[in-house]
């Protein structure tokens, strides 16, 4: 099987899109799978509902001019190839669809323009990168869309299987992502001062030294269990025994620390 690296470079992200959305997952196609099968998952990461109507994503597919879409606060859409074998893949849910003769192959290209023209993201294959290298039916997933998504480290190969039906993938449409924190995914960086976390082991509230601006607790199988912003504290009482992981997002940084629930 032919080998494919690719590089998805978002760039130039004009005005507060790159503060709204992400494109936060990937399959595409390669001339020896013979799959047919390709989507793009696309994430609102605000408090807030957001609207694409009048964007386009242009390049490998053509969606001149997107409809009255409303993306709720922390959910996502996906345009993809064919509505009826993503449904034979078990993907049942509401989702766009592009041009048939229209593939996301080989060498993916995209650009995202908002409605007065202005190109806020491009997506282009480049060959030197650290992205992970998928086989047939494998999504690659963006760990964290507040992450850069131009950093290879960020994505990883997904792992969820989805066996319904004939076309069956690798991926989560639609859904929350499977990377967790125990991917390559978080820079540790010896100039970013740590932030304590106390008391650890807990059993109530776990104090964290700094305010953050964001954080994500990750449970003892990977899975994202809590989200919380401006806060510097977490109330673990409803977690069950195990070890969390946690990202703190601290101005503009992003820091991993980990904690015991007993």
């Amino acid at each position: 099987m032919k080998k494919l690296i690719t590089l998805f470079s978002v760039l130039g992200f004009a005005s507060s899109l790159y503060a709204q959305i992400a494109i936060t997952e990937i399959l595409f196609e390669a001339p020896s799978w013979d799959s047919d099968l390709q989507y793009i998952e696309v994430h609102n990461y605000t408090d807030s509902t957001f609207n694409v109507a009048g964007w386009s994503i242009v390049g490998d597919i053509n969606l001149t001019t997107l409809p009255d879409l409303f993306i709720d606060a922390g959910e996502s859409y996906v345009f993809a190839s064919d509505i009826l074998g993503m449904f034979d893949a078990g993907v049942i849910m509401d989702m766009g669809q592009w041009a048939a003769q229209k593939q996301i192959f080989g060498a993916p290209f995209f650009i995202i323009r908002d409605p007065n023209g202005q190109e806020v993201s491009r997506i282009e294959y480049e060959t030197d990168s650290n992205w992970p290298v998928p086989t047939a039916g494998v999504a690659i997933e963006l760990c964290d869309p507040m992450l850069n998504a131009n950093d290879g480290s960020n994505w990883v190969l997904a792992e969820n299987s989805i066996t319904s039906g004939i076309n069956a993938l690798i991926g989560t449409p639609g859904a929350d992502n499977t990377c967790g924190v125990s991917s390559t995914w978080v820079t540790q960086d010896s100039d970013i001062p740590e932030v304590a976390i106390f008391p650890n082991p807990c059993n109530n509230v776990l104090q964290i030294e700094q305010k953050c601006n964001r954080l994500k607790v990750f449970g003892p199988d990977g899975g994202l269990v809590l989200v919380a912003n401006d806060t510097d504290e977490i109330d673990t009482t409803p977690l069950q025994p195990g070890i969390y992981h946690l990202l703190l997002f601290v101005d503009g940084n992003v820091l991993q620390q980990k904690f015991t629930k007993v």
